[in-house]
């Protein structure tokens, strides 16, 4: 089954795209929804790469155990 044929549609996006919902048909002809919930990055946006950046920079405050 094709791609096209399959009617991929979008059901719904959440809070900015953190939760989704796909919807589209199996080759038997059933109607399947896909509940999404985004857990991670494939690239981080520039400003969360800067915030740790800056936070590794200035080291440790404390150190616990043995050393």
């Amino acid at each position: 089954m094709e791609l096209k044929e399959r009617n991929i549609k979008l059901f719904s996006i959440d809070k900015d795209g953190e939760y989704m919902s796909i919807e589209y048909t199996k080759e038997d002809g059933q109607r399947v929804i896909g509940m999404f919930e985004r857990f991670g990055w494939k690239q981080a946006p520039k400003e969360i790469i800067a915030e740790v950046n800056s936070a590794l920079r200035q080291g440790p405050i404390a150190t616990a155990g043995l050393r």
